[in-house]
Parts: C-alpha cells; sequence; structure tokens
C-alpha cells in the first residue's frame, strides 16, 4: 500500500487522476488491457489469489497433477527476485513480521513437540512468501486496484454461494452452519471473519469510487457487501456479529453524513432481529451465562492457555503445540484455544505476544499514514480504502 502511495508522487496529481479515471468507472477494456500487459510477476499474484481462496484444483482433480500452492509461491519468488521487487518495501511491519517468524522458529525448537511444529511451519512460511511477493509487486494505485477487483470478486463468488443456499432454506441452517469453498473457508467461523474482512473491504471500495460510477455499475457494487453481509448471518457466528456491528459502528463515525448513517444503522440493526434464526436469537440472549457451554468452554479453554503461558512464559510451549499441551498438562483432548491472542501467548510465550501486538499496531500506524498522504493528494479511493 506504501508503495502504490510513493508511486503516485512521480507523476502531477492531474495526470494521475486523468489515468485513474477509466479505473475509479470500472472500463472493462482500459482495466484489461492494462492487466493483460502486465510481467509475470503481476499474474502470479493474482493466480495466488485464486488459488488460495477458491482452489479449483480441489474443485477440479483433473487439474490436480501439481503442487498448486507451492509451485505458484515459488513462481512468484522467482520472478520478483529476477525483477528486483522482493523484499524491497522497506516497513516497519516487516521488521515485526520477520521477528515474529524468528520467535516461531525458537519456539518450534523449544517446543513440547518439535516435530508437530515443523510438521506446521509450512503455512506461516507460505503466508510471509505471499506477504513479500504481493507487497513487491503490487505497487502502484493500477495495480491495487486490480488487486482489490479481484479479492472482491473471489469474496462475491463465495458469498453468493453461501447466501443464496442460506436464502433458499428460509434463512435456516445447513447442519450447524454455512461454510465454502475448501480448506480454512469450510469452518464457519473463519468463513464469517473473512466476510466481515471483505464486508469492510467492498464498502470503502464504494465509497472510494461511488461518484465515479454509473448507477447500474453502483447497483452492481453494492452486492459486494450485501452478499458478505448476508454471508456472515448465515454462518451463525455470534463473534462474527460483534466484528459486523464493529465495522458498521467505525463506519458511521468516520462518516460526514452521520444522520443518514444513523438512520441506515437503526434499519440495520432492526432488520437485524428479523433474519437472524430463532437459534441465534437464543445464543445471544444466553451468551456468557452458565447454561451457555459454547462460551463456558472457550473461557476454560482460555484459563488453561494462561496457565500453559505461565508455565512457559518466554517461548510458550511450542508453535502448534496447543493440542499437545493440553493432552500433557490437562489430559484432555488437544482441541484449539479459538482466541488467536491467547494462543499466540500460549504457544509462543510473552515475547511473542508482545510482538504479535507491536506487529498489529505498526499495521494500524501504516493505514493511518497512507490516509494522510492520500488526503494531501485528494485521493478519495485510497484514502476511503484505508478507513
Amino acid at each position: 500500500m506504501e508503495a502504490a502511495i510513493f508511486e503516485m508522487n512521480k507523476y502531477s496529481l492531474e495526470d494521475q487522476t486523468a489515468e485513474m479515471s477509466f479505473f475509479y468507472q470500472l472500463k472493462i477494456k482500459p482495466i484489461l488491457s492494462f492487466t493483460i500487459g502486465q510481467n509475470i510477476s503481476f499474474w502470479v499474484v493474482l493466480s495466488y489469489m485464486i488459488f488460495e481462496y477458491i482452489r479449483p484444483h480441489q474443485m477440479y482433480p483433473a487439474i490436480d497433477v501439481i503442487p498448486w500452492g507451492i509451485t505458484i509461491l515459488a513462481a512468484g519468488v522467482l520472478s520478483a527476485l529476477f525483477n528486483g521487487r522482493f523484499l524491497r518495501v522497506k516497513n516497519q511491519a516487516n521488521l515485526f513480521l520477520n521477528i515474529f517468524f524468528i520467535i516461531i522458529l525458537l519456539s518450534s525448537l523449544s517446543a513440547l513437540s518439535p516435530a508437530t511444529s515443523f510438521e506446521n511451519l509450512k503455512m506461516p512460511l507460505a503466508l510471509i512468501l505471499a506477504y513479500y511477493i504481493i507487497t513487491g509487486v503490487v505497487d502502484s494505485e493500477k495495480r491495487l486496484f486490480v488487486f482489490i477487483c479481484l479479492y472482491l470478486l473471489i469474496n462475491l463468488k463465495l458469498s453468493q454461494f453461501v447466501f443464496r443456499g442460506w436464502i433458499s432454506r428460509g434463512m435456516e441452517y445447513d447442519g450447524y452452519a454455512a461454510y465454502a469453498g475448501f480448506a480454512w473457508l469450510r469452518n464457519p467461523g473463519e468463513l464469517a471473519v473473512q466476510m466481515c474482512i471483505a464486508f469492510a473491504i467492498g464498502l470503502c471500495f464504494v465509497f472510494g469510487i461511488w461518484n465515479q460510477l454509473h448507477w447500474i455499475k453502483r447497483l452492481f457494487l453494492l452486492l459486494f457487501p450485501l452478499m458478505a453481509f448476508g454471508s456472515v448471518i448465515a454462518c451463525g457466528s455470534r463473534g462474527s456479529y460483534l466484528a459486523l456491528g464493529t465495522v458498521i459502528l467505525l463506519l458511521w463515525l468516520v462518516s460526514k453524513r452521520k444522520i443518514i448513517g444513523m438512520i441506515l444503522l437503526v434499519g440495520l440493526l432492526f432488520s437485524f432481529s428479523f433474519i437472524i434464526s430463532d437459534r441465534d436469537k437464543q445464543r445471544l440472549t444466553n451468551m456468557g451465562k452458565e447454561t451457555d457451554v459454547t462460551a463456558q468452554t472457550r473461557i476454560e479453554r482460555w484459563e488453561k492457555g494462561l496457565k500453559m503461558a505461565s508455565m512457559h512464559p518466554l517461548l510458550g510451549v511450542g508453535y502448534a503445540n496447543w493440542g499437545v499441551a493440553d493432552q500433557k498438562y490437562f489430559n484432555d483432548t488437544g482441541e484449539l484455544s479459538h482466541n488467536i491472542f491467547i494462543e499466540c501467548m500460549s504457544e509462543l510465550g510473552y515475547v511473542g505476544l508482545s510482538v504479535f501486538i507491536l506487529l498489529i499496531v505498526s499495521t494500524v500506524r501504516n493505514n493511518l499514514e497512507t490516509m494522510r498522504i492520500s488526503k494531501l493528494l485528494q485521493n478519495a479511493f485510497l484514502f476511503n480504502f484505508e478507513i
């Protein structure tokens, strides 16, 4: 993101606005022409997004002939190195990310079960490589625009599947809750978190280019946040309900049209009580009470995590060793903690938790700085996107 902002400084504000006008108006031909003309590094980034979220090789076994994820990441690293774009972005968040990964390695070496840690290291390694490839390659506003468009289209595909299924069942659940795609998106809670993120990004994307669009395109773009919103409700996760409410409240706080925003906010809250299922109404009413089995179970797991951290304060019980520690110290089933901060503290110790929090803080600072610069440049798209 920061690279995209500073790329703008190479041109005058008028030239940059003229170049981006076709993008803001969602003119398909110039956007496709630009995308097709990009080098292999950018196409690797787009391919990674498709294979990471949609997993076409799992949908169509005929093409599942190579390890697509590893292959795409390897191609991304090689192409980024060849073009001099790998590790080219200097940022404080990168420093904390690198330190965090080193802590994961040290924690794995001192883990209760080092074998378990090293078996699971491919996930954080793959995510870090993807991060550096994306931040090195998506280095202009045009590339960022195309990248976000693809991200929103992918999430629209996933969310409309969940939303349509939920509507067709009369706003009831299929089994426990909704899911979509493969891998982590088959977990309703994680899918709900993803849809909360897609809702926020989709809505800010709409705000950023709203004044540039024909009314038909405006209606189409509203499908992004609408489908994501419905998917969150369909997932039935109380945590995601709170996250969704927080996103809407924060958007209202930064809005300049607070009266209209308040009317919409009240309308959403009023309609929410009618569209959620009876099961969720009961779960929300009982939230935190002794009859709330789910909450009591998670509180018990959080208490276990605190005890694990007190027994292993420096580097924790070891990366991906929550289940091992749960069985060893509590003779339990080895379930997850269901809280990212507790999990980080218990598995990576107080050192890992501290660096993780610093990583979050530095990311927020990046966004605030990007907002400041984009406001000076009068760039509504980047400003709204960073809200």
